[in-house]
């Protein structure tokens, strides 16, 4: 079983729920998925998306075409 979204702080639940729908039950299911595409789901931001992505780079994971962290 992979990492819930809510363990990860700062997530939204329209965020939560959008990924979910998109068929993202979980944090590891984000691996190589594009970045941009995740980002033009309707409740999915920037910022979610960052907090995603270092959760992911803790795990030795990431999304494809993800920004440099600021």
């Amino acid at each position: 079983m992979g990492t819930a979204y809510e363990e990860i702080r700062g997530v939204g639940r329209p965020a939560r729920e959008a990924l979910i729908r998109a068929g993202h039950p979980e944090l590891e299911s984000l691996h190589g998925q594009d970045w941009a595409e995740l980002l033009r789901l309707h409740g999915v931001g920037k910022r979610g998306l960052e907090r995603l992505q270092a959760a992911l780079q803790e795990r030795g994971l990431g999304m494809a075409g993800a920004p440099a962290a600021e």
